[in-house]
């Protein structure tokens, strides 16, 4: 499926959070640590989440109120947030008129997606390592000074190609050909001489995916990552066929947080490796330089919470996972668009968001769910 994408329209205050908590079920497969000393039970989701009382799954959820008082306050324009501890749903809220069917869509936290897809080919013995140069897949690049830039140099956004995450990356969305515009860019600085946030380099990284022969980057996602995990998603792509792999994959916020348990559990999924352990841990660890990025993963820098990573995206869209409180939470921004199933980006069709206002405190939201935990 395709949607399009052109220009999106910012408004503020559409509507504030009334929220309404997860019932319980029954069922568990396995243990892990509760945090406190004692083992809990250990779920994956089939079809369908199992639900869980927070108190279940050792959370207090007096505590968790100060997480949803903090999303769905003025301003915020929060869609959707669900906690998942021990593989069910302990809480879940949505602002009003939204459910768990809504859509929200991931902006820049589909970067990390398309890192895992990197990992998983390289577990596949499909790409011979990170120092691989961009070249061989980038031909354009071929007999220029850009042949140094590596695999790694772009998945760390250090790559030294020229790109300003502002007005390049509208260009870059508003374009019928991403390829093109990620590809024509010149050399600003040594690779790994510094951090540069960069849409544009996610984007080449669609083209090492594209190489393998399974069709496109979406279609080896499917494959590879969606379907092992039952995760349903749309993800976009331009006219020509080829994946936004920088941006925009569609999902509910369960769906998305089945990508976050994969990544708690060290890449397996229900007794499948879906990814390798090596993988997430080498993804989630900062570069040498120390820039607080891993690759295409955020890393979370704070005193005041457990190790802990995320994928982040435009207006605050969050997967938050720390793996040693087996706990995944989602947030999603307010998102409307007008186009059915065509999930194409031709510069056609306003998408409606909404950033919030004054910020996202990682600390104020994530903090209270932390301090749920019973028994730490």
């Amino acid at each position: 499926m395709k949607r399009s994408i052109g220009l999106w329209v910012l408004v503020c205050g559409l509507w504030s959070g009334g929220c309404d908590d997860a019932s319980s079920a029954d069922g568990a497969d396995g243990a892990v640590g509760d945090g406190d000393g004692t083992e809990a039970e250990l779920t994956w989701p089939g079809a369908e989440w199992e639900l869980a009382e927070p108190v279940d799954v050792g959370l207090d959820a007096e505590v968790l109120e100060g997480a949803r008082e903090y999303a769905f306050d003025t301003g915020k324009e929060t869609q959707g947030v669900v906690v998942v501890r021990h593989g069910r749903v302990a809480a879940e809220w949505y602002a009003r008129g939204s459910d768990a069917d809504t859509l929200g869509t991931s902006w820049s936290a589909a970067k990390s997606f398309t890192s895992t897809l990197i990992g998983i080919a390289l577990d596949r013995g499909e790409l011979p390592g990170l120092d691989a140069p961009m070249a061989d897949y980038v031909t354009q690049w071929q007999g220029s000074d850009r042949e140094v830039i590596t695999i790694e140099h772009v998945l760390r956004m250090q790559s030294g190609l020229a790109w300003s995450e502002g007005m390049d990356n509208i260009a870059l969305q508003l374009s019928n050909d991403q390829e093109t515009i990620a590809f024509d860019r010149e050399v600003a600085s040594p690779p790994m001489g510094g951090f540069n946030y960069s849409s544009a380099d996610t984007q080449t990284l669609g083209t090492v995916i594209d190489s393998l022969g399974e069709g496109n980057a979406g279609a080896y996602a499917d494959e590879h990552l969606l379907g092992p995990i039952g995760m349903t998603a749309h993800w976009w792509q331009d006219t020509l066929g080829v994946t936004a792999t920088y941006c925009c994959i569609d999902a509910t916020a369960r769906e998305m947080a089945r990508f976050g348990l994969l990544f708690a559990r060290g890449g397996n999924w229900d007794g499948t490796q879906v990814v390798s352990e090596e993988w997430v841990e080498r993804a989630t660890a900062p570069a040498d330089n120390n820039t607080g990025y891993g690759l295409q993963w955020w890393l979370g820098e704070s005193d005041n919470l457990p190790p802990h990573f995320m994928s982040r995206g435009k207006d605050s869209n969050l997967v938050y996972v720390v793996p040693e409180l087996d706990l995944v939470v989602v947030r999603q921004s307010t998102y409307m668009n007008f186009n059915g199933e065509d999930y194409i980006l031709d510069g056609s069709l306003h998408i409606l968001t909404n950033p919030s206002e004054g910020g996202w405190d990682d600390d104020a939201f994530l903090g209270p769910i932390v301090d749920a935990v019973i028994g730490d």
